[in-house]
């Protein structure tokens, strides 16, 4: 996939991200980021000032100078452990259980919220059957995280966007 953003293009590859900055007549890679890649082109997208994408590390945005994995603050902390394992009970879900190579994302630019969304059949052993959406939505100007999932095959993110029977505005082709 291919995002373009001021004078820079992004060329995700799946294991990596290849920054190529085409101010100058001639283009020139600016550097190259193993682990940043993404597994199809509906895991990144255009938001505020900058592009996000999702990947089994996490979620990424580059303001046109860094780029910065979302799920720690400006400390390094983290807002969403990698793993289960947290005790906080906010934070259940760590990102690897979340993500799946069919997460996708989309931004909302009247609320200023990234959401990522991963939809699989595994619940924890309610119902291996039954559909399970999940969704974190980021803030990018609160820097905050919300978390939900949802059994069964609606899914209500805000007022406008709404997912049911997998259909939403979000396109996957």
């Amino acid at each position: 996939a291919l995002m373009e953003y001021g004078d820079r293009i992004l060329q995700f590859k799946r294991n990596k991200l290849i920054l190529i900055n085409v101010s100058q007549e001639i283009e020139t890679i600016e550097g190259v980021y193993p682990d940043y890649g993404i597994a199809h082109r509906e895991a990144v997208c255009k938001c505020g000032e900058g592009i996000a994408w999702a990947n089994e590390t996490g979620l990424y945005y580059y303001d046109g100078e860094k780029i910065e994995n979302l799920i720690y603050d400006k400390d390094g902390k983290a807002l969403i452990q990698m793993d289960e394992r947290s005790q906080d009970t906010d934070n259940r879900h760590g990102w690897k259980k979340f993500y799946f190579e069919d997460t996708m994302i989309s931004y909302d630019s009247s609320t200023q919220t990234i959401h990522i969304i991963s939809r699989s059949k595994d619940h924890g052993g309610v119902d291996n059957n039954a559909q399970v959406s999940r969704f974190y939505l980021y803030h990018i100007n609160q820097r905050c995280w919300a978390y939900n999932e949802i059994l069964g095959n609606t899914l209500a993110l805000n007022n406008d966007s709404i997912l049911n029977n997998g259909v939403t505005n979000m396109v996957n082709l």
